[in-house]
């Protein structure tokens, strides 16, 4: 994947992989860095709870044959809203609301 350092030195970089960090609590930061400069992009915090939500969307796509549609998709939008507060949150309380 090719990105622009835009918040850094302004150079375009591959970044190949998503890194992840372990960080306190059992929050993991999942992010790619500049090669040239090292600034980190994240692209979001998770904690035990927000996984085990992403764990049960994979279910719910397992379960798609025996799942009336609609439901599938209503219960998929529910989930994919309480990942994006929670995902939300840890930002905030790891950044402290800083960009």
């Amino acid at each position: 994947m090719l990105a622009l350092c835009d918040a850094g030195c302004g150079k375009t970089f591959n970044a190949p992989k998503v890194l992840l960090d372990k960080l306190d609590d059992g929050i993991e930061k999942s992010y790619i860095k500049c090669s040239h400069c090292q600034k980190e992009y994240v692209y979001f915090y998770t904690d035990a709870e927000t996984r085990k939500l992403q764990d049960k969307i994979v279910l719910l796509h397992r379960q798609n044959g025996r799942m009336n549609p609609v439901m599938l998709v209503n219960r998929e939008m529910k989930l994919r809203e309480k990942i994006k507060q929670k995902m939300d949150a840890l930002k905030e309380k790891v950044e402290g609301g800083s960009a």
